[in-house]
């Protein structure tokens, strides 16, 4: 994902999304003209780490894959306003764009994400060659979030 404003809103563009569920895949594609290709997923707790494999199936989207394995490393807190943790995280609309190319924007809304520093290492991750990025240098910020609930209203023009 990369971060936008328009119009004074900030939001997020996503540049492609993976999920285990071939109906979740085609449901956000429908829907909300998301990026979403189908994966083989898999996550297991691992002595306090969480190790977490993805590989894309779809054949309509690039190749990518991530394994690695993570874990938190610090208390969890809101992130402060004014820091680059609230600026990545406290976002609440999503962008993407209608069949003629004009940006669509659905709402979101979601509670203050509760962060925690963390730390990864990663076997594989080609998740942005797709885009001609190379991923060689292990992450400057990292950090853990539990599971977020997010309301999302329709897509409407921007």
């Amino acid at each position: 994902r990369t971060y936008t404003t328009m119009h004074g809103k900030p939001g997020i563009w996503f540049m492609s999304l993976d999920a285990a569920s071939a109906l979740a895949v085609a449901g956000a594609r429908r829907a909300y003209r998301l990026p979403y290709f189908k994966a083989d997923m898999e996550c297991r707790d691992a002595g306090g780490w969480i190790e977490y494999r993805s590989r894309r199936v779809s054949h309509d989207g690039e190749p990518a894959e991530l394994a690695g394995r993570y874990r938190p490393t610090g208390p969890e807190a809101p992130p402060s306003p004014g820091s680059l943790e609230h600026w990545l995280t406290e976002r609440y609309c999503l962008y993407t764009l209608d069949e003629h190319g004009d940006v669509l924007r659905a709402d979101i809304h979601h509670p203050p994400w509760a962060l925690r520093t963390a730390e990864a290492s990663f076997e594989i991750n080609t998740m942005a060659e797709p885009y001609g990025l190379e991923l060689d240098e292990p992450p400057a910020l990292l950090h853990f979030a539990r599971r977020q609930d997010v309301l999302i209203w329709p897509l409407g023009a921007s």
